[in-house]
């Protein structure tokens, strides 16, 4: 009926197909052989360790930055002059003094004596390679307690509530036994009287 691949089929496919070493069957040799063949060890990373002084090179960047931002933060005529408030970040002063080709001219115009200016200018150089401060990331746990605080507050409400219906009710049937009695001795006290 319908012809079997094998037998009617292979032939015409096999034709066609690159030799295979004469190995017999539809794989090729290499397919064969894959499963007998030691896996190759991997390949030694191209990765090199950082450079020796790179570490040592960011640690006099930051105190370099440091030392600059006290001095320039310790004379408020400085920050008047870059137009910067007095509580201005890092980054401010950093980008406002970065604006200026003659930083030695600009801090001894805005009021440095000379060796503070020269050494905010040498201070300035290593400043500039510092990693910019990332600001602390601000957490959502006052989301939490602002929404545990409202929960809080509704039950607190709702159990008040259901307490002094529970208070009025019985009240009210209080106060409804003592019109009765009341009534009731009224005229009792009518008829006897």
């Amino acid at each position: 009926d319908r012809p079997h691949f094998r037998d009617q089929l292979w032939p015409a496919v096999a034709g066609s197909l690159p030799d295979h070493g004469g190995c017999p069957g539809p794989w090729p040799t290499a397919l064969r052989n894959a499963t007998r063949m030691e896996p190759e060890p991997p390949a030694p990373l191209a990765v090199s360790p950082p450079p020796p002084g790179e570490e040592v090179r960011l640690q006099e960047a930051l105190a370099a930055k440091r030392k600059l931002m006290l001095l320039v933060r310790s004379h408020p005529e400085v920050l008047q002059a870059l137009q910067l408030r007095k509580r201005a970040d890092d980054a401010a002063i950093m980008k406002a003094l970065g604006k200026f080709n003659n930083l030695f001219e600009i801090l001894r115009l805005a009021g440095c004596s000379i060796p503070e200016a020269t050494r905010a200018e040498q201070l300035w150089d290593l400043a500039v390679q510092a990693p910019k401060a990332k600001r602390p990331k601000r957490s959502n746990a006052w989301i939490w307690y602002c929404a545990g605080g409202i929960v809080a507050a509704l039950i607190l409400i709702f159990v008040s509530v259901i307490i002094l219906q529970l208070t009025q009710a019985t009240r009210g049937y209080e106060v409804g036994s003592c019109y009765i009695s009341l009534f009731t001795n009224s005229t009792c006290m009518q008829a006897s009287g």
